[in-house]
C-alpha cells in the first residue's frame, strides 16, 4: 500500500499555493497501483459471483501538492445518469473502511481491507492539508452493472477560495 508523502515544499502552479487534480481509474489502474491481485485491494469491487456483492465501485484519484498549510473542502461528489438520477453513492472514510471488508469471512484479510482504507483513502470532506504531496482515493460504489452513459462530477476548494471542478463521461 502507498501513500505519497514529500519532504519539503513542492513546486506548485496554481496561484493559491495548492495543485489539485482528480482522476478516475480503471480497474487495471486500480490492480497496477495497489498490485495486481485483489488480496488486501479494497479498491476492486467483490466479484460478481458472490451473492449479495456491492456491484460496481468507481475509484478516483485525487492528487494534492500544497505550498503552504490550508482546509481541503469536497465540496460535492456524484455520479449522475442522463436523468441526473443518482447512479452510485459516495462513502466517506470511515464508511468505506466498514464496508469494503464485509464481503469476505476471513478476518485477517477484513483487517487488511480496513488498514489499506484507512492509509490511503481521503480522510474526510473537510480536513487540514499540510505541505507536501500527498495522494488520496475514494469510492462510488453501485449496483452491477452501473447504468451507462453516466457523469462523475466532483467540486473542492482549499480554504473558502474558488471551486475547481473536475468532471467524467463514463460510456459503456
Amino acid at each position: 500500500m502507498l501513500i505519497v508523502g514529500c519532504a519539503g515544499v513542492p513546486k506548485v502552479t496554481d496561484p493559491s499555493g495548492v495543485d489539485i487534480n482528480v482522476v478516475s481509474l480503471t480497474e487495471r489502474e486500480v490492480l497496477g497501483r495497489f498490485g495486481m491481485t485483489t488480496d488486501g485491494n479494497p479498491y476492486v469491487a467483490p466479484g460478481a459471483a458472490v451473492m449479495g456483492t456491492p456491484g460496481e465501485y468507481i475509484v478516483l484519484r485525487f492528487d494534492i501538492s500544497a505550498s503552504h498549510e490550508g482546509i481541503f473542502h469536497l465540496n460535492r461528489i456524484d455520479a449522475l445518469g442522463p436523468d441526473s438520477k443518482p447512479v452510485a453513492t459516495a462513502f466517506e472514510r470511515d464508511g468505506f473502511a466498514s464496508y469494503a471488508p464485509k464481503w469476505t469471512d476471513d478476518e485477517s484479510l477484513a483487517k487488511k481491507l480496513s488498514v489499506n482504507v484507512e492509509r490511503t483513502y481521503l480522510p474526510g470532506y473537510d480536513f487540514p492539508i499540510r505541505p507536501g504531496r500527498r495522494t488520496y482515493y475514494a469510492v462510488l460504489a453501485g449496483k452491477r452493472p452501473l447504468p451507462r452513459p453516466f457523469v462523475v462530477t466532483v467540486s473542492v476548494s482549499i480554504d473558502s477560495g474558488t471551486a475547481r471542478d473536475f468532471a467524467f463521461q463514463v460510456n459503456p
